[in-house]
């Protein structure tokens, strides 16, 4: 470690200073995340600014010029890792932001920022964190696997169902984020990759693709049919247990206890087909729900409203009347842009306060 710091330090001299290539914060940058597998070649002739590499991996690019970022994953501190990292990489191959070296941190407990400020002689690490990571300073946040998210960075990759690389590359368009992030390098979406960055740095639209649920009047999850998500599926978050189980000899989706609040949630994640990818829509929601106790539920959506309180803004509450029957609420819905920003990548949930909440159906139909 100390050996690290004093290298780190002999490398940020004046001379090594003058050798750091900068990106600038209000350049639109391309990341692409390196495996060993990847042919950096291809990487480069795609356009892309720099890699995400971890550790292990500095090893398989030294040929390589293509500039590169720190993934910070697993360490208990992230600031050791940082400094370990860069001071094994020449100055000309960092990846930096307005001066500042990338840490892209998907795992850590914290991050000393003091620590860092030495080691590199008072820059900053410039600090790309994944989203659920609440205790690390950010300067930009990611969510890597879940697919395209309104974030200030957005990750693509080509998924599981067909065309889903065109489908997350549109929504990265249609968003112009500051820095889009590429999860999986194939080799053969490398002329489809290049076009994409292309049209991204001139910030263009491509034609909005078709999905699945694109021309259905509605979509919905209903435990009365087979198969029950029409669409729409539940999403089990770590504030937002669900199960499914037997009841009056009907199949039904309940809450379960939260552990961390007196609230308790199900999630729902709307196809994005359905959704228009990210546009503004106006939808009635309907919620088939077993009224019995007191209380009342609520039913929370991703808003066109793109601070933070927009990503679960209210449509309404429905009172419980203690009839013992099931029943439909009724939510009028009129600026969701369903982006998938609420846990677990979901566009909207139901919220009920200190007890449990059954449901059979809910549908989504637009107005």
């Amino acid at each position: 470690m100390v050996f690290c710091a004093l290298l780190l330090q002999e490398i940020l001299t004046e001379s090594g200073a003058k050798e750091l290539q900068s990106f600038s914060s209000r350049d639109s940058l391309v990341a692409v995340y390196y495996d060993r597998g990847v042919d950096v070649r291809s990487v480069s002739a795609a356009g892309a600014d720099f890699l995400i590499v971890a550790p292990r991996d500095l090893e398989s690019l030294a040929e390589t010029e293509l500039r590169i970022a720190a993934w910070v994953h697993g360490t208990e501190d992230g600031a050791p890792s940082l400094r370990d990292f860069y001071a094994k990489v020449p100055v000309r191959r960092w990846a930096a932001i307005d001066g500042r070296p990338i840490a892209w941190v998907q795992a850590a407990a914290s991050f000393d920022i003091e620590s860092s400020r030495r080691d590199f002689r008072g820059r900053v690490p410039y600090l790309v964190v994944e989203e659920s990571l609440e205790t690390i300073p950010v300067d930009r946040r990611f969510v890597r696997g879940q697919g395209p998210r309104d974030l200030d960075v957005v990750s693509v990759g080509p998924g599981r169902e067909e065309d889903s690389y065109g489908r997350s590359w549109y929504v990265a368009l249609k968003l112009q984020p500051p820095m889009i992030a590429i999860e999986e390098w194939s080799e053969d979406l490398v002329e489809k990759a290049r076009m994409y960055v292309q049209k991204y740095r001139k910030k263009e639209e491509i034609p909005r693709p078709q999905g699945k649920w694109t021309k259905e009047k509605r979509i919905g999850f209903n435990l009365k049919y087979l198969p029950q998500e029409l669409g729409l599926a539940p999403i089990a978050t770590e504030d937002g247990p669900f199960e499914i189980v037997e009841m009056v000899g009907l199949r039904v989706l309940t809450t379960k206890k939260n552990l961390t609040s007196e609230w308790r949630y199900v999630h729902f994640d709307a196809d994005d087909s359905y959704g228009g990818y990210f546009e503004r829509r106006s939808y009635l929601v309907e919620v088939e729900y077993l009224d019995s106790g007191s209380g009342s539920f609520a039913l929370e959506y991703d808003s066109a409203d793109r601070t933070s309180e927009g990503r679960t803004k209210r449509a309404g509450e429905k009172k419980f009347e203690a009839s013992g029957n099931w029943k439909i609420a009724k939510f009028e819905v009129r600026d969701a842009f369903f982006s998938n920003r609420q846990r677990g990548g979901a566009d909207l949930r139901l919220s009920v306060h200190g007890r449990g909440l059954a449901v059979r159906k809910v549908v989504i139909k637009p107005r």
